[in-house]
């Protein structure tokens, strides 16, 4: 394992420094890649041995946080249309009561952005861009765009060495 973290190491070095080529970039990737999955597979194996301790021994303490053994539960619903008529009806058609019950992202933002005109779509959803605390700038974050899972394909501009994408719909 450590022999993988000191690859890392190299590699981000080697990018950080400007003399990697692409083929070091996507080294870099990869094991990154390779040590998040390995860093799953360790939580995961602990998680099964920590919940096996404590369901022989007890919970554990430390201070004010308690560690425990429970079901993991996940509330969904099962009808939207159902939900927001019986909202509604319990509601007295009061749209703010109705507004209180959705949660901060119950809206697919494509989905709408499909229904209604940019103008409007623009007033209703923002998009949130992260900066920097100190100078203000939006903080640049590797995207990854895989052409096997979105509906739109990347193409690549020949010949200009950039790697800049131009995004089309799909065939």
């Amino acid at each position: 394992m450590s022999d993988l973290i000191q690859t890392a190491r190299a590699s981000i070095d080697r990018v950080l420094h400007g003399d990697a080529t692409a083929e070091d970039v996507l080294a870099t990737i990869d094991v990154i890649d390779a040590l998040k999955a390995l860093t799953r597979n360790l939580a995961d194996r602990s998680e099964a041995a920590i919940i096996a301790w404590i369901e022989q021994h007890g919970q554990i303490e430390r201070g004010e946080v308690r560690y425990y053994t429970g079901p993991n539960k996940t509330v969904r619903c099962r009808n939207h249309e159902a939900t927001v008529e019986a909202v509604l009806s319990a509601s007295h058609g009061d749209l703010a009561a109705v507004a209180r019950c959705l949660s901060s992202s119950a809206w697919k933002a494509g989905a709408v952005r499909e229904l209604l005109p940019p103008d409007e779509m623009d007033g209703l959803f923002e998009v949130l861009v992260s900066r920097d605390l100190k100078s203000g700038r939006p903080i640049k974050r590797l995207q990854k765009a895989d052409g096997r899972f979105n509906a739109k394909r990347i193409e690549r501009r020949p010949g200009d060495g950039t790697g800049a994408t131009d995004v089309s719909a799909a065939d």
